[in-house]
């Protein structure tokens, strides 16, 4: 719990209110993961996609916009929040699908999985074998609640059953690589799966 409320209140930082909310509805959301808007900072999903491991461990106002759910970020207070109407439009948006789907893939080998699915269809979730990597796991990290927010986005697009195999996959490794993982990130994880509609 000490190291919980460490990685909360030192590693992530607050993100100011600014004047004028920066409003995302719908048809905004499809179309940034269409690849035809920027988010709130300038950057298509396609400059997430091309991220290499330095800048994901150096930002932390994408993730947000990379995997959105339905309930406010409690540090980028101008993410997008998905709509009742998303998860249905977005499954017949083959771009956006696609997007998604490349973006979750480089996520999961940022952490150490691999996935050999399309358009996060008949997923397939590998544990890669790289010392840094292991490296990675054993040292606690804000990366648990990225993983969260992951989970939980997958289940409200309508990719449900991605969610369920890298959850299994994800205590597969921490079981294997005697990964760090604090409890109150393993029950949340656990709770994306509870949660599923």
């Amino acid at each position: 719990m000490i190291f919980f409320d460490f990685i909360k209140n030192t590693i992530f930082k607050k993100t100011k209110k600014t004047d004028k909310p920066f409003f995302v509805d719908t048809d905004y959301l499809l179309q940034f993961f269409d690849g035809d808007k920027m988010d709130n900072k300038g950057r298509y999903i396609t400059d997430y996609i091309q991220f290499n491991s330095e800048q994901m461990e150096q930002f932390h106002d994408f993730i947000q916009w990379a995997f959105p759910t339905s309930k406010p970020s409690m540090y980028v207070k101008d993410a997008p929040l998905l709509r009742n109407d998303f998860a249905a439009r977005f499954q017949c948006d083959c771009k956006a699908l696609e997007n998604y789907c490349l973006m979750c893939r480089r996520y999961l080998n940022h952490i150490g999985l691999n996935c050999d699915g399309i358009k996060c269809k008949n997923c397939n979730i590998i544990i890669e074998n790289d010392d840094r990597k292991v490296e990675f796991w054993q040292i606690p990290s804000h990366n648990y609640l990225r993983i969260t927010r992951l989970l939980q986005s997958l289940n409200e697009v309508g990719n449900n059953l991605c969610s369920k195999k890298i959850y299994e996959t994800l205590l597969l490794k921490k079981e294997r690589e005697k990964a760090l993982v604090w409890e109150e990130a393993l029950e949340y994880w656990e709770k994306t799966q509870n949660e599923q509609s």
